[in-house]
């Protein structure tokens, strides 16, 4: 209880999360391929969304999939699987994404399958994705500009002499001018500037 008190994290906030989780859970699996026919995965985001107003939501996201199907189907079918992929990324917008393009991986299913995609084209199908989520990300961002934000201070700044780094509760990354901040301080932070990966800010009063 002392750990979900630190995290101000109300009962109501936490049912409203424990609902959106079990539905997602709930979702069925189909030879480990993740679907979001049916609106079933945007309404548990949805649920995060409303019973939760600070969170940040993250996705994972890889392209070119190797279909189990003849070669000769697979680029009308996975040129209407990436469609299918950005659609969701603009109906969820996502604060953020880790993209990748698809590999096989022993274990699965899909690793006995051909690969019915050249690296050309996973990378174009990488591209197209990545550039939508920039774009998302950006403007997300954008949007707390003029907001205060608590950021746990993880060191310097990589690119700034004498700024620090750290994450904000939504684990957006927010650099700053340290004004005598250190590792594990919480710093209040005005942001003033915003790019697709990180927050720039000023000292806020505390």
């Amino acid at each position: 209880m002392l750990f979900l008190a630190e995290l101000n994290v109300t009962v109501i906030e936490l049912v409203f999360m424990a609902a959106a989780l079990l539905f997602v859970l709930g979702i069925k699996r189909m030879s480990g391929v993740k679907t979001a026919k049916g609106g079933s995965r945007l309404a548990a985001i949805g649920m995060f969304a409303y019973g939760l107003a600070a969170c940040a939501s993250g996705a994972d996201a890889w392209a070119a999939f190797a279909a189990h199907a003849p070669a000769n189907a697979c680029l009308a079918l996975f040129s209407g699987d990436v469609a299918a992929t950005c659609e969701l990324m603009r109906a969820v917008g996502y604060d953020s994404a880790f993209m990748f393009k698809y590999s096989a991986r022993s274990g699965t299913k899909a690793f006995k399958w051909p690969e019915t995609v050249s690296e050309e084209e996973k990378a174009r199908r990488l591209q197209t994705i990545i550039a939508l989520q920039e774009e998302r990300s950006a403007a997300i961002n954008r949007g707390l500009i003029g907001s205060t934000a608590e950021v746990l201070v993880e060191g310097p700044a990589r690119r700034r002499a004498g700024w620090m780094a750290g994450k904000t509760p939504q684990f957006k990354t927010a650099v700053f001018p340290a004004n005598g901040h250190g590792v594990g301080d919480l710093a209040p932070v005005r942001i003033v500037e915003a790019t697709a990966h990180t927050l720039i800010g000023v000292a806020a009063p505390p």
